[in-house]
């Protein structure tokens, strides 16, 4: 099967409908096409790295080895409420627990 893909202003205005809710920091740039029947958007993740998304779900994600070296880790005690949450949001945006955290107080920095 061949996969072929398309980044002209009309594939990234498609790509938006194909799409659904991509993730949060994620870019759509065009379309990409499996067949007559799957398709799904083309969208630049936040990290840099591309991928199918169809409908709000992620495809052809290669896994990734280790973690990415981000700084020195910080452990924190958090409630059950409060884990259910972030991993509502982290869900949202199609990121880790992790990330969600960073991105979260990242946010909350930037506008105090």
């Amino acid at each position: 099967m061949q996969v072929t893909t398309d980044r002209s202003d009309k594939a990234i205005h498609a790509g938006k409908l194909l799409a659904g809710l991509p993730p949060y920091g994620a870019q759509i740039i065009g379309v990409v096409y499996r067949d007559e029947i799957r398709t799904g958007a083309l969208v630049r993740l936040a990290n840099g790295r591309e991928v199918e998304c169809a409908a709000g779900v992620l495809r052809n994600i290669p896994p990734e080895r280790g973690r990415p070296e981000i700084g020195p880790a910080t452990r924190v005690r958090l409630p059950e409420e409060m884990i259910g949450r972030l991993d509502e949001i982290a869900s949202q945006r199609g990121t880790s627990r992790a990330a969600t955290i960073r991105d979260i107080i990242g946010e909350y920095l930037a506008a105090n």
